[in-house]
């Protein structure tokens, strides 16, 4: 007597199944071949309601991504409304409207992610539960079947960890859109609005000195001089508008070394696990001989209480290794429910702290993406101060011929001319820049932008589970047909 058992995944192509000049089987008692072919018919439908159900949850998983990306796209919308807004109140409503998109696309993700997760488990139970049992089936068959089991739980299993990580790109695209993208904006933003201020300090100046060339000389002098003055002040007020805003990011970058050291260094998190009394004695047992070696461990003198002390991380795993420990035990003991009660103690903890490790990894990567964001804007006022300065130098210079030598002023003139074509060629290209980074999520001034490689990411892997789709359709067709030759047999 053979025995198959089913479990399940998603597809491989196999080669046709040959359906036609079947064995027969050995006779056998009517009865037990017809209570096997109940039995089996029975954990069939049980298996087709389960792949209802994985089919119906990957469709609501598709369905959840196909939403992320029109909220990617509504992502980068409120992300240009933000860096065009004027006021901090606009900008502020923007990045609420992104906030509440992110949680709420988040949400939805993780639900379907969830309920594509169990349906596969009940699949997978279902077609382990798939059994022929006291029907002889010949030695052809159950290769063929066996052959096409192993395929399906592959490739179920591959679409689903896919389907997984997919759901984790997107959300990272909209992360990367809302936040870490700010960086990059405000780089080519400011390269934007530097480029169009050159280019009015340059065309100013050329104004200037065509009309000194024909208007009253003195009038004009008296302005250039002020002018000097005002770039002056503006170059200082940009130079120290950048200190400060260097100040914050480095304020920004000293927390986050704050919250490295808590989430990878701070040695005193502690975590205590109720034993229950039944399972002292074994606990203690298991603890001198595994756990009594690294001092970090400790148990109470009662024995009713566990405990580690330690880093974040090192907390994390060893509750991990007295978990799978608690596990065996409980696997091995099914009467003594106390084990399933310690192991609950401890997945509760391993819940607690990994919530612990989880928020502080989040508070790391938005306070880095604030201070690199911070630092950009810093760049830019330091760009300015540069402008400013250089504008005064040539308003010197025009100043200086102006006092000294005004029959050169044409040369001068035709010098800023070329320096007034030069200013606008470089504001189209930061404007070109700018809209294709929008557009793109990538800039060739900004190569680390990963927001281009991430939806090719997206693309790439949401045509390889398709794929995968199609071949565990196909595997599923001869899975079925097979099933039914082998129900046939006798009949």
């Amino acid at each position: 007597m053979k025995k198959i058992f089913l479990v399940i995944a998603a597809a491989i192509f196999l080669s046709g199944i040959t359906t036609s000049c079947v064995d027969m089987p050995e006779t056998k008692g009517v009865e037990e071949v017809y209570s096997a072919r109940a039995e089996f018919i029975k954990a069939q439908a049980a298996l087709k309601s389960a792949e209802v159900k994985l089919k119906e949850a990957q469709v609501a998983t598709q369905n959840a991504l196909t939403k992320q990306k029109e909220a990617a796209v509504r992502a980068q919308e409120l992300v240009n409304a933000r860096d065009q807004a004027y006021t901090d109140a606009d900008k502020t409503y923007y990045n609420l409207q992104l906030a509440q998109m992110q949680a709420m696309s988040e949400q939805n993700l993780v639900q379907a992610q969830i309920a594509l997760t169990n349906a596969q488990k009940e699949y997978q139970a279902a077609l382990a539960q798939l059994e022929i049992a006291k029907v002889f089936i010949p030695e052809m068959y159950q290769d063929q079947l066996m052959r096409i089991v192993r395929r399906l739980d592959r490739i179920s299993r591959n679409i689903v960890m896919n389907q997984s990580r997919l759901v984790g790109l997107n959300f990272t695209l909209n992360s990367y859109i809302a936040k870490d993208s700010v960086q990059v904006a405000t780089l080519l933003k400011g390269e934007v609005t530097s480029a169009q201020r050159n280019l009015a300090m340059v065309t100013e100046v050329l104004n200037l000195a065509k009309e000194a060339r024909t208007g009253d000389l003195e009038t004009v002098k008296a302005t250039v001089a002020a002018k000097i003055v005002e770039q002056n002040k503006a170059a200082e007020v940009a130079m120290s508008t950048a200190v400060g805003i260097a100040l914050e990011a480095r304020k920004m970058e000293e927390k986050v070394d704050s919250l490295d050291f808590e989430r990878y260094e701070k040695s005193d998190y502690r975590v205590n696990v109720a034993i229950p009394e039944a399972v002292r004695a074994d606990f203690d047992a298991y603890f001198a001989m595994s756990l009594a070696a690294n001092s970090s461990n400790k148990l109470s003198a009662d024995k009713a209480t566990y405990s580690y002390i330690g880093t974040l991380g090192n907390l994390i795993a060893q509750l991990q290794a007295v978990l799978t420990e608690v596990g065996n035990r409980e696997s091995a003991n099914p009467s003594v429910p106390e084990w399933t009660t310690l192991k609950e103690n401890v997945q509760a903890q391993i819940d607690s702290f990994t919530a612990v490790r989880t928020k502080l990894e989040n508070l790391i990567k938005d306070l880095s993406i604030d201070a690199r964001a911070k630092m950009s804007e810093a760049q830019t006022y330091a760009n300015q101060y540069g402008l400013y300065y250089g504008n005064a130098e040539r308003l010197d210079d025009l100043k200086d011929m102006l006092d000294n030598n005004i029959n050169d002023i044409n040369d001068y003139i035709a010098a800023l001319e070329q320096d007034t074509v030069d200013a606008q060629v470089r504001y189209n290209e930061a404007v070109v820049k700018f809209e294709a980074f929008k557009k793109n999520g990538i800039s060739d001034m900004f190569p680390s932008s990963q927001i281009k490689g991430i939806r090719d990411a997206i693309a790439e892997l949401t045509q390889y589970i398709a794929d995968q789709q199609v071949e565990f359709t196909m595997l599923e067709k001869q899975k079925n047909a097979l099933v039914t030759v082998i129900n046939n047999l006798g009949k």
